[in-house]
Order: structure tokens, then C-alpha cells, then sequence
């Protein structure tokens, strides 16, 4: 993976990202052992398909990953519904452990704001 931290400053932070809130009740932490990923990537290609926004996004590595949001956490994240708004644009993105390999390739599911950050 490109980055792994686990900064004193940032545990809580990071330890959100594993929290599930459509569940009850809500665990504020990871599981034990957990490795939290925090992947660097730039989006060259994007689409919308069954109400989720897909990501293409290639990392530092030149590794390829598949991100799928919601439409209304996207809207969240990136303050429009416009595809155009995040094209090229770089991103942190932090998730529990490793992205999903299918068929599509690696997959990341962003369920919460704190697991996307704009950087440019």
C-alpha cells in the first residue's frame, strides 16, 4: 500500500474509518490488528451507475483502483453532483485494511466522508 499510519495526532481520526454507522450500536474503533491504509491517487476516469459514483483513480504505484461512493456522500465530499468536479483531482483515501480484489480489479468503498480527502 502506499502509506500505512497510525500517528498519535490522528488515531482517532483513522480508528472512524472502520466505525459502521448504519448499524446499532455503533463501534467507535477497529478491530484488533486492523491495518489502516491510507492510498494517494489521482482520478483519471470517472461514471455513475445504481445510484453510486465510480472512481477509476491510479496510486503513487501506478496501481489501478476501482473507489465506489454513494451519491449522496459524494455530493458530501466533492460539494456538487458533477462528475466534471473531480476529475484529475488528487486524493487521501483511508480505509481499513487492504483494498477488495474482483474480477474489476482493486476495489475501495468509501462509506463515510473521513475516508476521502481532496488534496488538490
Amino acid at each position: 500500500m502506499e502509506t500505512r499510519k497510525k500517528l498519535k495526532g490522528e488515531i482517532i481520526f483513522i480508528e472512524l474509518v472502520c466505525s459502521d454507522f448504519s448499524q446499532n450500536p455503533v463501534n467507535f474503533f477497529c478491530p484488533e490488528n486492523t491495518e489502516i491504509s491510507q492510498i494517494r491517487a489521482r482520478v483519471n476516469g470517472t461514471s455513475f451507475k445504481n445510484n453510486h459514483y465510480l472512481l477509476r483513480v491510479v496510486g503513487e504505484n501506478n496501481q489501478i483502483y476501482m473507489v465506489t461512493i454513494g451519491k449522496e456522500l459524494f455530493e458530501t465530499i466533492v460539494g456538487s453532483d458533477k462528475l466534471t468536479d473531480i476529475q484529475n483531482k488528487n486524493l487521501a483515501i483511508t480505509i481499513p485494511g487492504e483494498p477488495t480484489m474482483t474480477d474489476t480489479g482493486l476495489n475501495i468503498k468509501v462509506n463515510q466522508a473521513q475516508q476521502l480527502q481532496i488534496v488538490d
